[in-house]
């Protein structure tokens, strides 16, 4: 990880980059939300066939513009291998971690790890409570990458995405990691 590095993103230096960015995730397995008395089971079921899930990144100039804290990661020869955007909600004292996505070719190396130590230290620099994420039950590589990272699962919604363009069954999982 010694060889990476991390600059702002700014969008007139990486704007052509991102709208090019592959974020894009293959998963074999969902979590199913099950109600339990007093909350919700989530369980890991197989998928058919294994599902790969692209973002199309068309508002990510409106994240840039709206955010707080933006990072690129780099490698020693000046390549882009993955970026962060986060924002700080003043009414609740929340930290929002909007964007952190990995090339695939570099996951596994520590970009991940690097963007998200960098975005807590910035949460922290805040007044915020907690960083909070969402992502969907089908990103099983992701919801293992924050749980190992110290997020807790805050919550979920079954109605957040456009139906029309999800799985049957998938669905948005809140992650919050305590900063007090």
């Amino acid at each position: 990880m010694s060889d990476l590095l991390l600059r702002p993103l700014v969008w007139a230096q990486d704007g052509e980059w991102l709208h090019g960015f592959d974020g894009s995730y293959s998963s074999d397995s969902i979590l199913r939300i099950e109600s339990a008395a007093d909350g919700f089971i989530l369980r890991e079921e197989r998928l058919p066939e294994a599902q790969i899930k692209r973002y199309p990144f068309a508002d990510l100039e409106d994240d840039v513009a709206a955010s707080d804290w933006t990072a690129v990661a780099i490698d020693e020869a000046g390549e882009r291998l993955g970026f962060a955007i986060a924002h700080y909600e003043i009414w609740n004292r929340r930290a929002v971690l909007d964007d952190l996505f990995v090339l695939a070719d570099a996951r596994g190396r520590g970009v991940g790890k690097l963007l998200m130590d960098a975005c807590l230290d910035w949460a922290r620099g805040t007044e915020a409570r907690h960083l909070w994420l969402e992502t969907q039950n089908l990103n099983l590589p992701a919801v293992g990458f924050y749980r190992s990272r110290g997020f807790a699962l805050s919550g979920l919604s079954t109605d957040l995405y456009d139906p029309a363009q999800v799985l049957p069954g998938e669905m948005a999982l809140f992650f919050s990691y305590s900063l007090v």
